[in-house]
């Protein structure tokens, strides 16, 4: 056995520093290797384990990130995290896995917004509690190919992978959370909550799949789709929000399992917009449970697959239908007031063009919609209340950082003021000037609801409307329109939009109204079609 000898009369000749390499290097090595084996082999067994771990985590192209002790210098493994996700996306090859911890990441933190996702990355957060824990909070300007310059915290583009087990927070004005642009990606376990616009946005020619997620007081809408996509929407909670979902354009939908509860108004469905909806509940809107308008369709069930979903508990109508095409509701459950054409019997074929079959988990024996007992309708919620889906612990996000608090929505008139915002492609306020006079100023164009409080329109085959002769003009809603396509696509929503000129630039008035609340809810809709609108006092 290798054994160390000083002589007390040798101390002398060593200085403090030789001391310490001795007995601080060579003695705990000599009596690991030689006086106790198993202790050295714990270690090299535990050393072995740790670089598996490490191969593995290489192997599978695994990039871990911490806000909170993590250096973008560093290699990104589990040793020694990067910094952001900023960082993480800059490095990570195709098909990355990002793995974040618990804490908050935003500019503050090293962020720069939006983030890009493509080549298949994965972002990854904490599945079980839907990301309560790790927030994504911020927004810069993207430019859409389809809908100009936005507020974005998460883009996902191209061949975009996968974002599960996070909460996204854009709370700039008209921000989105999550901005999906031509890609098919996955979003699923994760909240989006609080943003100044729309939780998630779907644009172009997408599909993706967006499943078991909480949608909670995005001030817009909780989920947006538009342009052609076709997005699958599974098994998520929409709840206090503006619109629960909004299609629109030429934009089709399958809604599946979701419930809504609280929102001014459930599902809406504009332009040439169609869906198809199964197992849902929408439960408690503030005004409408669903929405269909100008040459949107809808399937609710029909013969071959009823609905089984669930309206109830509308401040309005559950369904206000104010197209020319009937909406087949086969199996669907209806509590309170509808408006328009609806077939529960299936008298009629579905209109749909797109597959109304869907994938049902199998039922009970003897289960019905019907013969289960409804809860009662949740109270009306107070400035003090939580989302009760986030159960997990969110002490790694500081007291400054939290989530905003939910408005009170105990004036449903005020919150509709308040979701309808009307705010130009910039993010700037939209400017309030002195309108020139109008031939007519002392009329104002009303329209059978929800048109007066959603979506105005000048006359359209779709909507009743009259002249109130009592009523005073106080604001027009005008829009900047760069091309005949911008053109056309403000027509297909307000056919009677007709031009003026403002500021020495050809403009398209699409209405004038007496409340600046239908204004602002007008100005929005065309805030979403990604284009430029004014109010005029």
């Amino acid at each position: 056995m290798l054994r160390l000898s000083i002589q007390s009369k040798d101390i002398s000749s060593f200085n403090t520093q030789k001391l310490a390499l001795i007995f601080g290097t060579i003695m705990p090595l000599s009596w690991s290797l030689f006086s106790c084996p198993n202790v050295a082999l714990a270690q090299e067994t535990g050393n072995s384990n740790y670089l598996k771990q490490e191969v593995a985590d290489v192997a599978k192209n695994i990039i871990y990130v911490n806000p909170h002790q993590g250096n973008d210098d560093a290699v990104g493994n589990r040793n020694s995290p990067l910094k952001t996700i900023t960082q993480a996306l800059r490095i990570a090859p195709t098909n990355t896995v990002i793995s974040l911890v618990s804490g908050t990441y935003s500019e503050e933190t090293g962020e720069t917004f939006p983030l890009i996702m493509r080549k298949n990355i994965t972002l990854q957060g904490t599945v079980e509690s839907q990301g309560s824990n790790i927030l994504v909070k911020g927004g810069g300007d993207f430019i859409s190919p389809t809908g100009a310059g936005q507020n974005v915290a998460i883009a996902l583009i191209r061949d975009a992978g996968t974002i599960t087990g996070i909460t996204v927070t854009n709370p700039n004005r008209r921000g989105h959370g999550i901005w999906i642009e031509s890609a098919n990606p996955t979003i699923t376990s994760s909240s989006l909550i609080g943003n100044g616009n729309t939780g998630i946005s779907v644009n172009g020619k997408s599909q993706p799949t967006i499943e078991d997620n909480y949608f909670f007081n995005n001030l817009g809408n909780g989920l947006l789709v538009y342009g052609s996509s076709h997005p699958q929407v599974k098994n998520n909670l929409f709840e206090r929000t503006g619109f629960g979902v909004g299609i629109v354009k030429n934009a089709a939908v399958t809604l599946q399992g979701n419930s809504f509860k609280g929102n001014r108004i459930g599902v809406i469905f504009e332009g040439n917009s169609q869906g198809v909806l199964r197992d849902n509940k929408i439960l408690g809107s503030q005004e409408y449970g669903l929405v269909a308008i100008a040459n949107s369709r809808v399937d609710l069930g029909t013969n071959e697959q009823s609905g089984g979903n669930v309206f109830r508990g509308s401040g309005k109508f559950d369904i206000q239908n104010i197209t020319k095409n009937s909406i087949v509701a086969v199996g669907t459950e209806v509590y309170g007031a509808t408006s328009g054409t609806i077939d529960f019997e299936g008298n009629t074929n579905s209109l749909v063009a797109i597959n109304s079959t869907v994938t049902r988990e199998p039922e009970p024996e003897n289960s019905s919609l019907r013969d289960q007992p409804l809860t009662p309708l949740p109270a009306r919620p107070t400035n003090n209340d939580l989302p009760q889906r986030r159960t997990a612990s969110s002490s790694a996000i500081t007291s400054s950082e939290t989530l905003p608090l939910p408005p009170s929505i105990t004036n449903p008139n005020s919150l509709a003021n308040e979701n309808n915002l009307a705010r130009n492609d910039n993010g700037n306020a939209i400017a309030n000037v002195t309108p020139r006079p109008l031939d007519n100023g002392t009329k104002e164009l009303v329209f059978s609801a929800p048109t007066s409080d959603v979506i105005e329109n000048n006359a359209t085959a779709n909507v009743i409307s009259f002249v109130s002769p009592v009523a005073t003009i106080k604001y027009r809603v005008l829009v900047e329109t760069a091309n005949s396509s911008q053109q056309s696509q403000v027509r297909s929503l307000y056919p009677d939009a007709f031009r003026t000129v403002y500021q020495g630039k050809t403009m398209l008035q699409v209405g004038a109204f007496s409340q600046r609340s239908k204004a602002e809810t007008a100005s929005r809709s065309l805030v979403n079609m990604g284009l430029n609108p004014y109010i005029l006092e």
